[in-house]
C-alpha cells in the first residue's frame, strides 16, 4: 500500500520544521477512505475526533535517553522501547482528539519530557476499531479520576526495570502535575556498549517539561469528562441512563477489591466516599469531580482496612444514596 507521494518523500522546495507544518505532507485517511462509511461511530466523531484515535493501534517511544552518552561519545543509548499505549491530546490548530506520544530524556540528574502528536503506522485491521470502552472510562481515566494522576512510567523495585502503562492514556488539562514519570540513571562507561546492568533508579518526576504546543494541547476538562462516561453504541444509541441509581457493589462481601457503579442521567459533580460502621470517614474514591451523563464504575482497595460493615455514599446535587457492603478478610 503506497500513502505518501513524491513530493512529501523528496520535498517541494519549501523548508518546513516537522512534518507536522500545514502543506508538509498531503496524505490523509480520508484521501483513500472516502466517503467514510455510515455508521454510528463515525457519525459521533468525526468532526471532533481524528481517525487516528481510533484506528491507530499503538504507539511507541524511545525512552529515557541517556543525553550524556549522546553529547560524549555520540551513543544514541535509550533505556528501552516503551510501547502498548497511546496518548490522546488535541491535534492543533484544529482541536480534534489525536494520537500522542513522549520522548523523554536525562542529564547531569535533570529529567525531561516532552509531547507531540504522533501518527502511528500500525493501524487497526479493516472494518476494525477501538472498542468504545478502550477509552471511555478505562481503566486509566478511572485511575485520574479517582486519584488526581496516572503514572505513565513507573520504576519497579522489585523487578529493577521501568514498566510503562498500557493502553489509551488521556493527558488531560493539568497534565504537568498528573502524570508522573519515573526515570534512571546509566552508570557505565559512556563509550562502550550498553550494560543492561549498569541501568538505577534516578528519580520520580520531571524538572522539564513541554508540549509542542504549534502542534498539540492537552484534552479539555469537557472531553475528559466525556471520557469518563462509561459508554457503548448498539443500533445507533448510546447507553444513557435515565434516572440517577447507585448500585449495589460486586463481590459483595469481598476481599480486598470490589467494583461500585453508578447511573447518572445528566453531567454533574460527584463525591464517592466509604465509611466504618461507626459512621468515620476511610476513604474518599471521587471528590467533587465532573461526571458526563452515563454509567460509572469505580475499583475500591480495601487491602488497608480490617474486616467489617462498611458503607458506601454517592453525592451529586441533584442525588444522595448510600449502601452497606461486606469486607471479609
Amino acid at each position: 500500500m503506497t500513502c505518501h507521494t513524491k513530493k512529501e518523500m523528496h520535498g517541494d522546495g519549501t523548508s518546513y520544521a516537522s512534518w507536522l507544518d500545514p502543506g508538509a505532507t498531503e496524505v490523509r485517511c480520508e484521501t483513500c477512505h472516502s466517503p467514510l462509511a455510515t455508521n454510528t461511530a463515525h457519525s459521533i466523531h468525526s468532526q471532533k475526533v481524528h481517525c487516528t484515535a481510533c484506528h491507530a493501534k499503538t504507539v511507541i517511544s524511545c525512552y529515557n535517553c541517556h543525553f550524556e552518552s549522546e553529547l560524549q561519545a555520540k551513543i544514541k543509548r535509550p533505556y528501552g522501547i516503551i510501547r502498548d499505549f497511546l496518548l490522546l491530546v488535541r491535534r492543533m490548530p484544529e482541536g480534534k482528539v489525536y494520537s500522542g506520544t513522549l520522548m523523554s530524556l536525562t542529564y547531569q540528574g535533570k529529567s525531561f519530557v516532552t509531547i507531540a502528536p504522533y501518527r502511528a503506522h500500525i493501524i487497526l485491521p479493516k472494518d476494525s476499531t477501538r472498542r468504545c470502552s478502550e477509552c471511555h472510562n478505562n481503566a486509566n481515566v478511572q485511575t485520574y479520576n479517582q486519584t488526581g494522576q496516572i503514572y505513565v512510567v513507573k520504576w519497579d523495585s522489585v523487578q529493577k526495570k521501568l514498566i510503562n502503562t498500557k493502553g489509551v492514556i488521556p493527558v488531560p488539562p493539568d497534565w504537568q502535575t498528573s502524570l508522573k514519570f519515573d526515570f534512571v540513571d546509566y552508570t557505565g562507561r559512556v563509550d562502550s556498549a550498553t550494560d543492561p546492568t549498569k541501568w538505577v533508579f534516578l528519580k520520580s518526576g520531571t524538572d522539564l517539561r513541554q508540549e509542542l504546543s504549534q502542534y498539540v494541547a492537552p484534552l479539555t476538562s469537557d472531553q475528559m469528562a466525556k471520557l469518563s462516561m462509561a459508554v457503548s453504541v448498539k443500533d445507533g444509541i448510546s447507553l444513557i441512563p435515565s434516572n440517577f441509581m447507585l448500585l449495589q457493589n460486586y463481590p459483595n462481601p469481598f476481599n480486598p477489591t470490589t467494583t461500585i457503579e453508578f447511573h447518572l442521567p445528566k453531567e454533574t459533580n460527584v463525591t464517592l466516599k466509604i465509611y466504618n460502621s461507626a459512621g468515620i470517614e476511610v476513604k474518599t474514591l471521587i471528590s467533587n469531580a465532573r461526571y458526563s451523563a452515563g454509567i460509572h464504575k469505580v475499583n475500591f482497595d480495601a487491602s488497608n482496612l480490617p474486616s467489617g460493615v462498611y458503607i458506601y455514599k454517592l453525592m451529586t446535587p441533584e442525588f444522595n444514596d448510600m449502601k452497606k457492603m461486606v469486607l471479609i478478610k
